[in-house]
């Protein structure tokens, strides 16, 4: 609750093709590594391990 007005305004925020452009080349620079739940999770998801 003590952020939750702050998270509400950031859903206000909007940005330049620009911005959205550079956000995009961040993330795809970055590599990716490993599952996203571990291994004693994924047996729940019925997912093989």
């Amino acid at each position: 609750v003590k952020y939750l007005e702050e998270n509400f305004e950031a859903g206000k925020i909007q940005l330049s093709p620009e911005e959205i452009s550079e956000v995009r080349k961040i993330i795809d620079s970055i590599e990716i590594v490993g599952n996203r739940s571990n291994d004693r999770i994924l047996k729940y998801l019925d997912k093989d391990v």
